[in-house]
This record gives structure tokens, sequence and C-alpha cells, in this order.
């Protein structure tokens, strides 16, 4: 069995390990620059995670992905 934790943001990654917890592979978030009113900007690379993704589908996986919420400032 493998399983699969994602850590979403943008400078995030994607990890595998196997049921031992040894780590298999680690990825960047997969991410693209995109073109915006003449201004650059990185956002989320869809296409990239779901092949991503699709490299583990074949046997046991299990995916896991982080719940993320606002922190708020002080001051």
């Amino acid at each position: 069995m493998i399983v699969v934790g994602i850590d979403p943001g943008l400078a995030g990654a994607v990890a595998a390990l196997d049921i031992q917890g040894q780590l298999l592979h680690l990825h960047d978030t997969p991410t693209m620059t995109i073109r915006i009113g003449g201004k650059t900007r990185q956002d989320y690379d869809p296409q990239a995670m779901r092949a991503l993704l699709l490299t583990y589908a074949g046997g046991s996986c299990h995916v896991f992905i982080e719940h993320q919420q606002a922190i708020p400032r002080k001051g």
C-alpha cells in the first residue's frame, strides 16, 4: 500500500510513502506561470497534479490532503 500526502499550498508538496513510512517520492506542488493583464503569477497546474496522482492509482493507495485554514494576524 502507498500513502500519499498533499500539502496544497503553491509552495507545498506531494509525498508518497510505503506502509512502513519510508519516503518513496517527494514532488513540489505542480504549478504553472500564468499571465493576466500583463502581469505574471504562479497558479496550480491541475493537469500536472492529476497526472502525478494517477501514477499512484494502479495499486492500493490512500490519499490525504491537508485541511488548510487562515491564521489570524496579531496586531
